[in-house]
C-alpha cells in the first residue's frame, strides 16, 4: 500500500547520532566478519557502503511510501528492504565471484552460495543495528 507523499522533517541534530550509531554497529561487525574473506579496507568500504546508501532511504524516502504511523508494518518493510539492498552492496563489493580476486568466476553454483553469505551477514549487521537502536529507545523512554 502506498502512503500519500507526506513532508518528512528530521533534523539533522536527530539524523546525524542515529547514523553514526549505525555506521559505529555496523561497521565494525562487517570488518570482523569479513576478516578472513577480503581486506579491512574493501570490507569497510563495503559496510560504510551499504549503510550509507540505506540509512538515509530509510529514515527520509520510506516515510514518505509507508505511513511511519503504521509502525510495525513501516518497521518490517523498511528493514527488509534496507536488508535486501545492503545484501546486494555486499554482494557485489565483496561476494561476487571474482570481486576481490579479479579472476572470472569460473563454477556457477558458488553464485547462489555466495549471495546467501551477502544476504547473512545483511542480516547479522542490520540485526545488531536494530537491537542497539531498540535498546536506544528504551532508555529515552520512546518505546
Amino acid at each position: 500500500m502506498l502512503y500519500r507523499w507526506v513532508t518528512v522533517q528530521v533534523p539533522l541534530t536527530t539524523y546525524l547520532p542515529y547514523l553514526g550509531l549505525t555506521l559505529g554497529i555496523e561497521v565494525p561487525l562487517v570488518l570482523l566478519l569479513l576478516r578472513r574473506t577480503c581486506s579491512w579496507l574493501r570490507s569497510g568500504l563495503a559496510g560504510v557502503m551499504a549503510s550509507g546508501i540505506t540509512h538515509p532511504l530509510l529514515w527520509f524516502v520510506w516515510p514518505r511510501i509507508v505511513s511511519p504511523y503504521q509502525y510495525v508494518w513501516y518497521v518490517v518493510t523498511g528493514e527488509s528492504l534496507v536488508v535486501t539492498i545492503e545484501a546486494m552492496v555486499y554482494f557485489l563489493i565483496v561476494f561476487r565471484p571474482g570481486a576481490v580476486t579479479g579472476s572470472p568466476p569460473e563454477d556457477s553454483p558458488s553464485l547462489a552460495r555466495q549471495m546467501l553469505k551477502a544476504l547473512g551477514l545483511s542480516l547479522a549487521a542490520n540485526a545488531a543495528s536494530f537491537a542497539v537502536g531498540m535498546l536506544v529507545h528504551l532508555a529515552q523512554g520512546k518505546l
